[in-house]
C-alpha cells in the first residue's frame, strides 16, 4: 500500500506537474498495488473457505490482538450485511496431554481476559463433542469466544469496503523497487513531500496483458511509475526481494535486513466420512450421501461448521512440533486438517520445492495428517481424501509477525562481537508487514489499524480527530486499540460503544513484532507454538 496526498502517476515523457498543496481537511488517498488479479486469486496465504478466529492464545498479547480484530470483524459483518464469522454454537479446542503447559498457558490467558473456559479430560470431550475421542492421558481446552473466518469472503468484503472508502486498485502489477526521494536518485523530486520526508518513487511492472493509461516504458519493458509519501510493504514472501532492490544504498545507507521469512508449500486435505456411515438425504428417491455426517444407529454426527469446533492439538507430528491444526467443513465438505509448519521450503515466484526430493515432504506430510484422523476420529476415513491442496506460508524464525518502520543498517562494532550491520534510525515513511503465515488471518482488521496508525504518526495526521481512528499507537511501542462488541440489547450497544469509556481500550505490545529485533537479539530466537 501506498500513502500520498494524493498519489499520481508519473509519465518521464512530459514536464511535472506542480505540487498540490496539502490540505489537513482532505485524507491521505491509499493506492493498493497487487501483483495477482484481484482478491480472488490462489498464488497466495488468505484463499480458500475456512480459517480459525481464537482468543485461546498461551501469550496474552496475541489475545489482546485477537479481541481488537473482533470488533473489527464484527462492524464489517455489520457494513456488508454478510456473515464472515461462522461457527458460534460450537467454539473451538486446544488439544494435548493433560497438564501440557501450552493448556495451562491458553486456559490462564482467557481466564485473565475474563473469558469463558472449560477443560475436558479423556472421555469427556467425546459426550460433549462425538466428533473427536481422546486418551485417557489428553485433555482439550475449550474457548467458546473461538469461531471460523470464511477466509474468500472476508477478502472480498475487505476490498469491496476498501474500494467504497476511496481506495485506489491497481491488480496485476508488480512493485519492483522503492526509491526514497530523501536519498537522491539523481532525478528530479517529484514527490508531494510531508512529514519531513521527501516521499518515495515505486516502480511498477505490468503483468503480462495489463494495460495502463500511465504506463511508459524503459527499454523494452513496460513499467509504470508512481510518487508517494509513504510506502507499506505487505507483500509476504516477496518483502525481502522488493528491499534488497530498493535503491537506497545510494549514499551508502544500506537498508537493515529484515528477518528471514521461510516460505513454505503447506498441505492441506479434507477428510470425509467412512462411506458405509455416511448419511442419506432425507426424502430422496435416489438418497446422496453426506460425507460430512455419520450416521450411527439413527444419530447424525456432523462434522460441519456449528456443529463441531475447530482444534488445535499440540503435540509432536513426527515433522516437527508445532502439531495439527484443523476445521470442521465449510465449503469442500469434508473436515480440513494439515500438520503445522512442515511443509517443503520453496521460491515464491517458482514454486521449486527447494528441499523435497521428489515429493517425499508432502508425502511425509499426509501420513502424518493420516495419523492424527485413525487417532482422533473415530467417523472418518483416513484414506477418503475429498481434496488436497496447497497453501503458500511466509513465516519469521519465532513465527511472530514483523511490522513496523523499515530502519537503515550502520556499520556494528566487529571488536564487540556486533555484526556487520546494527539498526540505525528508521526510513522516513516506510514501513513492512509481513511474515504472517500460520496464524495471522484472524488478525486481519487489528493489522491494518496498527499499520494505518504508523503512516497517520508519519502524515502528522491527527488521529484523536479523525472518527474511524479506533487505533492509537502509545508511548513505548504500543498500539492502544478499540475491542466494544456490538452484541446484546439496545442499552449495552451504546455503552460498549462508547470511545470515552477506557474499558473499551486494550493495550497491545508491539515490541515482539519489531522488523529489527534480531538484529537486537545475542542469541537467534526459539520458535515456539502460536
Amino acid at each position: 500500500g501506498a500513502w500520498a496526498q494524493p498519489w499520481r502517476p508519473q509519465d518521464r515523457r512530459h514536464e511535472p506537474e506542480p505540487k498540490p498543496k496539502p490540505t489537513p481537511a482532505t485524507p491521505p488517498q491509499v493506492l493498493l498495488v497487487e501483483q495477482f488479479n484481484g482478491p480472488a486469486h490462489r498464488q497466495g496465504s488468505s484463499h480458500g473457505d475456512g480459517r480459525i478466529f481464537r482468543l485461546a492464545y498461551s501469550e496474552e498479547n496475541y489475545a489482546r490482538l485477537a479481541l481488537v480484530a473482533w470488533r473489527g470483524w464484527r462492524e464489517l459483518e455489520s457494513r456488508s450485511a454478510e456473515e464472515l464469522m461462522l461457527g458460534a454454537a460450537a467454539g473451538g479446542l486446544d488439544i494435548g496431554v493433560d497438564e501440557a503447559p501450552q493448556l495451562k498457558g491458553v486456559a490462564e490467558v482467557l481466564q485473565n481476559l475474563k473469558r469463558k473456559v472449560k477443560l475436558f479430560r479423556g472421555a469427556e470431550l467425546e459426550k460433549r463433542f462425538p466428533q473427536l475421542r481422546l486418551a485417557s492421558f489428553e485433555a482439550a481446552v475449550y474457548s467458546s469466544d473461538s469461531r471460523v473466518l470464511h477466509a474468500d469472503r472476508c477478502v472480498r468484503v475487505l476490498w469491496q469496503e476498501a474500494v467504497k472508502e476511496g481506495l485506489v486498485v491497481c491488480t496485476g502489477v508488480r512493485a519492483e523497487s522503492i526509491t526514497s526521494l530523501c536519498e537522491g536518485d539523481n532525478g528530479p523530486d517529484h514527490g508531494v513531500g510531508v512529514a519531513g520526508g521527501a516521499g518515495f518513487r515505486v516502480r511498477l511492472r505490468e503483468a503480462p496483458g495489463s494495460e495502463s493509461a500511465f504506463a511508459v516504458y524503459v527499454g523494452k519493458q513496460r513499467v509504470k511509475e508512481v510518487t508517494v509519501d509513504a510506502v507499506v510493504m505487505c507483500c509476504g514472501a516477496w518483502a525481502p526481494k522488493l528491499l534488497a532492490a530498493s535503491p537506497s544504498v545510494r549514499r551508502a545507507r544500506p537498508y537493515l535486513p529484515l528477518p528471514e521469512l521461510r516460505v513454505s508449500a503447506e498441505t492441506v486435505v479434507y477428510y470425509g466420512v467412512r462411506k458405509e456411515l455416511q448419511a442419506a438425504n432425507d426424502g430422496d428417491k435416489t438418497p446422496e450421501f453426506d460425507s460430512t455426517t455419520a450416521d450411527w444407529n439413527g444419530k447424525k454426527i456432523s462434522h460441519r461448521v456449528g456443529d463441531m469446533p475447530h482444534f488445535i492439538v499440540h503435540m509432536d507430528n513426527g515433522l516437527g512440533a508445532h502439531g495439527y491444526y484443523g476445521l470442521p467443513a465449510v465449503d469442500v465438505p469434508g473436515l480440513k486438517l494439515s500438520a503445522h509448519y512442515c511443509g517443503p521450503h520453496i521460491d515464491p515466484d517458482t514454486a521449486v520445492r527447494i528441499d523435497d526430493d521428489g515429493g517425499e515432504r508432502v508425502k511425509d506430510v499426509l501420513r502424518s495428517c493420516d495419523r492424527l484422523v485413525n487417532r482422533l476420529f473415530p467417523w472418518l476415513d483416513s484414506e477418503n481424501k475429498l481434496k488436497t491442496q496447497h497453501c503458500l506460508y511466509t513465516v519469521t524464525p519465532d513465527h511472530d509477525f514483523v511490522m513496523g518502520p523499515v530502519k537503515f543498517g550502520v556499520a556494528g562494532n566487529a571488536k564487540a562481537g556486533e555484526p556487520k550491520l546494527v539498526p540505525g534510525h528508521a526510513a522516513p515513511g516506510l514501513y513492512v508487514a509481513a511474515g504472517f503465515s500460520g496464524h495471522g488471518f484472524k488478525f486481519g482488521p487489528a493489522l491494518g489499524e496498527i499499520m494505518a496508525a504508523f503512516v497517520r504518526n508519519y502524515l502528522q495526521i491527527d488521529a484523536e480527530g479523525d472518527a474511524r481512528a479506533l487505533g492509537h499507537l502509545g508511548v513505548g511501542g504500543e498500539f492502544r486499540g478499540f475491542v466494544h462488541q456490538t452484541e446484546g440489547n439496545k442499552k449495552d450497544k451504546e455503552k460498549e460503544a462508547d470511545l470515552s469509556n477506557p474499558k473499551n481500550w486494550i493495550d497491545v505490545s508491539l515490541e515482539p513484532f519489531a522488523p529489527d529485533r534480531f538484529h537486537s537479539k545475542a542469541k537467534p530466537p526459539v520458535a515456539g507454538t502460536k
